[in-house]
């Protein structure tokens, strides 16, 4: 049996995760995609909502949203957060929420994926 896995993009993916890391020691998967799938589809002409994550995600949208709400100004439970994704009201649509990293959430990524 010949060992396909290519060790040097291992080494990369765990640098990766050591670095969001340092953001949370415990931080899941579903959050490290969050920022990482607004920072992706940001500028859709539709813009990214909490649904849109949901679905990309598998999530339901309670947890979508809470999620997005660990990289927000303010978390879920009222206190401050590193505001890197921001939420807004779609102009079109006044119930639907655009999100969108902030210039501090470009910034941690910039950070994250430096070479």
């Amino acid at each position: 049996m010949t060992n396909s896995i290519n060790k040097s993009e291992v080494l990369q993916l765990k640098k990766l995760i050591e670095r969001f890391r340092l953001f949370d020691s415990e931080i899941q998967a579903q959050t490290i995609l969050t920022i990482l799938n607004v920072y992706l589809y940001e500028n859709h002409p539709d813009g990214y909502s909490i649904t849109d994550l949901a679905d990309e995600l598998g999530l339901s949208q309670a947890s979508a949203s809470r999620n997005a709400m660990l990289w927000s100004k303010l978390t879920r439970k009222k206190e401050s957060g590193p505001d890197y994704i921001a939420s807004k009201e779609c102009p079109v649509n006044r119930s639907r929420k655009r999100l969108s990293l902030t210039k501090r959430g470009t910034q941690y990524l910039e950070n994250i994926f430096q070479s």
